[in-house]
């Protein structure tokens, strides 16, 4: 784990190496372990590491080429460094370690710019050409490291995370107010475009190249669908899973140090936890798994179909383990502010779940006061290993196969009695809007034709940033349309749209953890796409494919489990006692000019006040129901990402001293 900069400005800059100097200051927390820097004829990088992995002993960056042509600033972990180390010719292992930044560099000078493609594993790097004067930038398929840049002038400016690009005086903190309406109506990210005006991001999966023509971006990543794989049974699919999920997990466990593992009751940290303890204990190596719980004696439950606190579960797991040090890990006192506050100090970003990045933030600094150097995650899942296969359904439906969808239909009732979810499953995508919207509606459920359900996003600064634009221009899906019925493309978008890399850096300043997710393994995905949708659901088991594949690996009790667990079930009783706290802040926030055109401010001081009061006993909390999904929805959701969006937008405007 490191992080990289540079700056090429295009023309004679007496600054330069001050500027450059600044951006190594400003990256310094996501890489305090060592140090480099570089300048050429009109560009210098820098470079700080933060040391992981054994081979990062040998690893000093910039690093130029023996000829002096090229200079690399990386911030990686190659997973398929044998095989390209044979390709390249290099010596075995134990002549030379192989550093991930001279196998780049090395695989640049062979290849050229398509060694990126051939890359695996979790990467951001520069690259200069000096005879060319070419820069190229490129980041992992699934974007597990965070690389942004800018234009300045005839130039460009590239950095891990924006506080880097600050330090180059034209680059403003100037919100781009679409792209703030697209954040707070949940939109993925598309394209190169963030919250920043003046700053772009290189998307997960794409290059980008500038030189004296401009710069260019290009997708390197983007899976076929017609590479369908064809296997005689289900059990061979579900092996040949459990086999690519095992090369998944034992890429990530190479570390300089003891590797941790979050661990919840869900089948996805399950299994790379279990896989990850199986091949740890093969070399005699131990695996700390750490679950989140809530405080002792909570008494709230769930609701029908979800676990508040996933420790029995969890232990199951750890228990067929003897290498697993199980540790619970209470959210403790740390409030929401002060956990968006931490984010915003190492990211300069808002964070989108304050509840979820309470108890994660927590996880991750109790596994670097362990010791280990690694946390292992189990997040990504659902469109890959644990997809339900739910889409094939419509496909069934659409295409009259009516004896096929009512033998799957047969087995979700026999499985968790869900065969009316699965008959309005296949018929929902397939009617028009209004009945699909009355139809819910007369089932109980909620309204879904606005964001404010889950936002706080004032309706006419969507529509004058041209939220409606955005969502035509990129494709989205309004949340009145009936859901897609094309469960290969929602997954393929979903793998190309997501971005943890700002999330991993969070962990790398905070706590000097490097979090790492085999879910998201770039041959892992391929694979899972390549699987026809059918064995997900196979016999009307939802995740069935994992389910097989983790048979004799997982306790039987989790395999059969089709509940889901609630991270952070007593987020609503640090809410309340945040409650004069809150009600400042959005007083601020009412007073702040972006915010309070951005932000149902009105509706956030109703929220607030409506909170009980902070001596309010916790049973009489618990009976209130706040997991339910009307006030989950309005605080968890609405409430907490707004102040969150707020504090940001504050925070840009110099609000928060």
């Amino acid at each position: 784990m490191s992080a990289i900069g540079g700056f090429w400005p295009g023309r004679d800059r007496p600054d330069l190496l001050a500027v450059v100097e600044r951006m190594g200051g400003g990256l310094s927390a996501y890489g305090p372990d060592r140090k480099g820097q570089w300048r050429g004829d009109g560009i210098a990088l820098v470079w700080r590491q933060l040391s992981v992995l054994p081979e990062d002993l040998y690893d000093r960056q910039p690093l130029v080429s023996a000829d002096g042509r090229h200079v690399l600033v990386a911030d990686a972990r190659i997973d398929n460094g044998a095989e390209l180390a044979d390709e390249l010719g290099w010596p075995p292992e134990s002549a030379q370690p192989r550093v991930e930044s001279r196998l780049i560099l090395d695989a640049y000078r062979r290849w050229g710019v398509g060694c990126v493609a051939r890359l695996l594993g979790d990467f951001a790097f520069a690259l200069w050409d000096t005879q060319e004067r070419r820069l190229l930038l490129a980041r992992d398929a699934t974007g597990t490291r965070p690389l942004f840049w800018a234009r300045c002038g005839d130039g460009i400016a590239f950095a891990s995370m924006p506080r880097g690009l600050f330090a180059v005086p034209e680059i403003s903190r100037t919100i781009d107010d679409s792209q703030l309406a697209a954040y707070l109506a949940l939109l993925m990210l598309e394209g190169p475009d963030t919250l920043y005006r003046d700053i772009k991001r290189v998307p997960n999966g794409h290059l980008l190249l500038a030189d004296a023509d401009g710069v260019r971006l290009h997708r390197y990543w983007n899976p076929d669908r017609g590479r369908e794989l064809h296997l005689p049974r289900q059990q061979d699919y579900a092996e040949a899973l459990r086999a690519e999920m095992t090369r998944a997990v034992r890429c990530r466990l190479r570390s300089s140090g003891p590797v941790a593992s979050m661990l919840s009751a869900g089948l996805d940290s399950s299994s790379v936890t279990s896989i990850a303890a199986s091949l740890l204990g093969t070399a005699g190596k131990r695996l700390l798994a750490l679950t989140a719980v809530p405080r002792s004696g909570f008494p709230a439950s769930a609701g029908a179909g979800r676990v508040v606190d996933e420790s029995t579960l969890a232990a199951r797991v750890a228990a067929l383990h003897p290498n697993i040090d199980h540790m619970l890990v209470p959210s403790g006192t740390r409030s929401h502010l002060q956990t968006v506050d931490l984010f915003l100090q190492h990211t300069d970003l808002p964070v989108l779940n304050p509840c979820n990045a309470v108890w994660t933030s927590r996880l991750a600094q109790q596994a670097r006061q362990g010791g280990a150097r690694v946390l292992l995650s189990g997040a990504g899942g659902n469109f890959g290993v644990s997809y339900e296969g739910e889409k094939y359904l419509p496909q069934l439906f659409i295409r009259g196969r009516w004896l096929e969808l009512a033998r799957l239909l047969a087995g979700m009732h026999r499985d968790n009695r869900a065969a009316l979810r699965g008959l309005w499953l296949a018929l929902a995508p397939h009617l028009p809007p209004g009945l699909h919207r009355q139809l819910r509606r007369l089932a109980g459920r909620h309204a879904i034709g606005s964001t404010s359900q889950f936002s706080m996003l004032v309706p006419e600064f969507a529509a004058a940033s041209g939220l409606e634009r955005l969502y035509d221009q990129k494709g989205y899906r309004r949340f009145s349309d009936p859901p897609p019925a094309d469960g290969w493309t929602v997954r393929k978008q979903c793998f190309q749209r997501i971005d943890p890399g700002p999330y991993v850096a969070a962990d790398a300043a905070l706590a000097g953890i490097d979090r790492r997710n085999p879910l998201l393994d770039r041959q892992l995905l391929e694979f899972c796409l390549s699987v026809p949708e059918r064995h997900y659901i196979d016999g009307g088991r939802r995740a069935a494919l994992l389910r097989d594949a983790m048979a004799g690996l997982l306790p039987p009790a989790l395999l059969r489990r089709r509940c889901r667990g609630l991270q952070a079930a007593d987020w609503y009783e640090g809410v309340v006692a945040a409650r004069d706290e809150l009600a400042e802040e959005v007083q601020r926030q009412a007073r702040s000019g972006l915010a309070g055109r951005a932000l149902d401010v009105a509706r956030m001081q109703d929220l607030v006040d409506s909170l009980p009061a902070a001596d309010t006993p916790t049973a009489d909390l618990a009976a209130m129901g706040w997991n339910q999904s009307v006030l989950n929805d309005q605080y968890r959701a609405a409430l907490l990402r707004g102040i969150g969006v707020g504090r940001f937008l504050r925070r840009v405007e110099g609000g928060n001293a």
